[in-house]
């Protein structure tokens, strides 16, 4: 029981009862007695009903990655060192860690992204890769392989617009560029000459170079071209000089650009074995030198005396850089129009238009309801001679003896001379369609009969003839009046 005991000279001395903790857990405090455990250094306060009293305040038990090796009351306190944790004892003596439970943690920054000053206050810091969901980036922007930001290899626009406009601001392109996959290389410098354009190799590596040469087809006659060195005046600004021409300003060309120029005026205003330099007439005009080379010429100084007065307008002296390239045009008649030129037969042949009479018709012409074509005829080739006395079919074999140019093929009968009155004869030869065999090609034969015989009522002969061309053969018969009558036969081929 504790008891207050007044001393002389103290004010006030309080006794509490003392004892080990066994001992406390054996006696019930009254309400408000003080109990002290020597051995736990705890202060416990009763209440009269409960057996030991009641704990007064909570004890810090220490830090340790394991924090069942503390043992103490509900509310004592440990730290779990290994993940920053503050636990407390909800139940039992902490042996086990299901007596535990976490109240609160010690947090420190993982990187610069988030920082903790020494007073615990957290600021947002430097955002680095890996810390974004590419959800939030959209279309246009992805994390490449390093979780970092970058554009879209696939981005989507349809304008892309500039920050600054201003007359020193300019949107800024790469010299590399993909035009629907195919890779272009642009030219790393501005290009040096007027009319310039960018001209593609293979490889689609660009350059600047001049525009090819524009081709005029005119007659033949050079009197429309303009020669390169010639020089005119311009009124107009320099930046608008023609293509063919540059302005007579001094400067230096390549060769290779200019060909026809650096042939006429070499290097004489001054270049290289690589570039030339053009006249320079830049103020100063010009006047007609009675010399032979212009360039040898004096250079006279304009002057203006009390009685002289010149007026003097400004213009710009242009020198043609490219000769006019002149192509004679022709004209090729063939069937069905024929042509002569001075007489003589052009037909299937280009002819330059101006270079004479030419005469132009049809290949044939109409009369009677009959249409007559000339053809002209090279030399025939032998592909049958000899005799035909069989009213049936003769064959021959014309195997290599065609020539892939004939289109025409001749045959003649000859009828042998006897005694008779040929105002009385009738002799006559024809093709006919209907006499076996049938296989034919488009290749025409024209019959024709020669000789005399003595019957005076009249010889009839008709000679027929084909042609099988898959086969290479070529077939003949005659019908006659006079069955041991021999006819000479010859066949010729013709190409156009």
């Amino acid at each position: 029981m504790a008891s207050i005991e007044i001393l002389e000279n103290t004010l006030l001395k309080l006794l509490v009862r003392r004892g080990t903790d066994q001992d406390r857990q054996q006696i019930t405090l009254d309400e408000g007695e003080l109990g002290y455990a020597t051995d736990t250094t705890r202060l416990f306060i009763g209440d009269g009903t409960t057996v030991g009293g009641n704990l007064i305040g909570n004890k810090f038990l220490g830090s340790n990655p394991d924090i069942t090796i503390f043992t103490g009351e509900v509310n004592d306190l440990a730290f779990d060192s290994d993940n920053n944790l503050l636990y407390r004892i909800k139940e039992n003596n902490g042996s086990s860690l299901s007596d535990w439970e976490d109240i609160s943690n010690l947090v420190s920054a993982g990187n610069d992204t988030i920082n903790v000053d020494s007073v615990q206050r957290i600021t947002v810091g430097t955002l680095s890769a890996g810390n974004f969901d590419a959800d939030a980036l959209g279309s246009g922007i992805t994390l490449d392989t390093s979780n970092r930001i970058a554009l879209s290899s696939t981005i989507s626009i349809d304008e892309i617009t500039q920050r600054t406009i201003d007359d020193t601001s300019y949107l800024t392109i790469p010299s590399k560029l993909k035009i629907s996959s195919i890779s272009y290389d642009f030219p790393a410098t501005g290009a040096t000459t007027n009319n310039s354009v960018l001209l593609s190799d293979t490889n689609n590596q660009l350059s600047w170079g001049m525009p090819s040469v524009i081709t005029s087809t005119v007659p033949t006659t050079t009197a429309n071209q303009i020669p390169a060195g010639t020089i005119v005046p311009f009124i107009t600004a320099a930046e608008y000089v023609p293509y063919g021409w540059l302005e007579c300003d001094g400067s230096q060309v390549a060769g290779a650009d200019y060909p026809d120029l650096s042939a006429v005026i070499g290097t004489r205003y001054g270049g290289d074995s690589t570039n030339f330099n053009l006249p320079n007439f830049v103020n100063a005009t010009l006047y007609g030198s009675d010399v032979d080379d212009p360039y040898l010429a004096t250079k006279f100084s304009v002057a203006s005396g009390s009685n002289i007065s010149l007026s003097a307008f400004g213009t710009t002296y242009i020198i043609k850089a490219i000769e006019d390239r002149v192509v004679a045009p022709t004209i090729n008649f063939s069937s069905p129009l024929s042509a002569t030129l001075n007489g003589v037969n052009i037909t299937d042949t280009a002819t330059e238009f101006l270079s004479g009479t030419i005469v132009v018709g049809l290949s044939g012409f109409k009369e009677d309801n009959a249409i007559y074509k000339t053809i002209y005829l090279d030399e025939p080739v032998s592909l049958y001679a000899g005799g035909l006395n069989a009213a049936t079919w003769s064959e021959q074999d014309l195997s290599g003896l065609v020539p892939s140019n004939t289109k025409v093929i001749h045959g003649s009968i000859h009828v042998p001379r006897t005694t008779f009155d040929y105002n009385d004869t009738i002799i006559y030869s024809s093709y006919t369609n209907a006499l076996d065999p049938a296989d034919t090609s488009a290749k025409f034969i024209i019959g024709g009969v020669q000789g005399q015989h003595d019957r005076r009522d009249g010889i009839y002969v008709q000679f027929s003839s084909r042609v099988d061309v898959v086969n290479s053969k070529l077939y003949l018969a005659a019908s006659r009046d006079n069955a041991n009558m021999v006819y000479t036969v010859d066949i010729y081929g013709y190409s156009i």
